[in-house]
């Protein structure tokens, strides 16, 4: 399972996977994919990036695609919770929020998927 995507509640929020290795070139797809499905959506939608099992360690620059991530996330994307996921990967990530991010883009980092949701339903 290199990454995976799969809506946690309709429409609303996306749920992506990492596995624990994958590819530059998987990771473009998913990240291609992951527009695709919510370009097609007007209202706001928060992502659960799910990398409990990742080592965040791809074959390429990842700051690369760190900038083309953002560059190309929909407008509609509000949140970002970021689950789990060791030293190096929270660094790695905190970092491209960094130097990447967009204003009015939120982006948490929690210990589990629930957690995650709860923030999401708190709202």
């Amino acid at each position: 399972m290199p990454i995976e995507l799969g809506w946690e509640k309709p429409e609303q929020v996306l749920h992506v996977v990492f596995g624990e290795r994958w590819t530059d070139d998987e990771y473009s797809a998913a990240v291609d994919e992951a527009n695709a499905m919510i370009r097609g959506i007007e209202h706001r939608v928060t992502i659960l990036l799910d990398v409990v099992q990742s080592s965040l360690r791809p074959q390429s620059n990842v700051f690369t695609q760190g900038k083309r991530t953002f560059s190309q996330m929909p407008p509609n994307v509000d949140r970002i919770f970021i689950i789990g996921g060791n030293t190096f990967t929270r660094a790695m990530m905190a970092t491209f929020f960094k130097v990447y991010n967009r204003p009015g883009l939120d982006i948490q980092v929690v210990a589990s998927k629930a957690e995650a949701l709860e923030r999401v339903n708190a709202v």
